[in-house]
C-alpha cells in the first residue's frame, strides 16, 4: 500500500488504469520520466492478458493524453530487441527506432540489446 502512496506523491510518472464502459479492464497505461519544459515522456503500456487485442486502444487513449491533453512533442518508449510483437505493434501505431542501447537488459542468462522507438506529433 506504501508503494500505491507513493505514486501518488510522483510527479514524473502517471498513471491511468483503463476499463470498458461493462467495468472491464483493459490494462494500465502510463507515462514516465516526463519532461514538461521540453514535451516528452517514455511511455508504458500494460494489457489485460485476458483480453485480446486491446493494445490498440490503449496505445490511442495514451497518446491522446500525451499529445492532445498534456501538449507533449515527443513519446519514447525502450523494447528488447527480441520482442518482435510489441516492435510490430509500435511500429504499427506510427514509432520509428531512435536508437539502440548495447547489452542493456540481462535476461534469461544473456545480455540483449534494447531498441529506443519514438513517435513526434508535428
Amino acid at each position: 500500500m506504501q508503494f500505491i502512496e507513493d505514486l501518488k506523491k510522483d510527479k514524473g510518472n502517471f498513471y491511468w488504469l483503463a476499463k470498458y464502459e461493462n467495468n472491464k479492464y483493459l490494462g494500465v497505461i502510463s507515462i514516465s520520466r516526463v519532461d514538461f519544459i521540453n514535451r516528452h515522456a517514455y511511455l508504458g503500456i500494460y494489457s489485460n492478458p485476458e483480453l485480446k487485442g486491446v493494445g490498440r486502444l490503449l496505445i490511442q487513449a495514451l497518446k491522446e493524453l500525451v499529445f492532445k491533453i498534456a501538449k507533449l512533442r515527443t513519446l519514447k518508449l525502450e523494447v528488447i530487441e527480441t520482442n518482435e510483437q510489441a516492435i510490430k505493434f509500435y511500429r504499427k501505431h506510427g514509432f520509428k527506432k531512435e536508437g539502440h542501447l548495447k547489452e542493456f537488459v540481462y535476461k534469461e542468462g544473456r545480455w540483449l540489446d534494447v531498441l529506443v522507438m519514438g513517435i513526434v506529433n508535428k
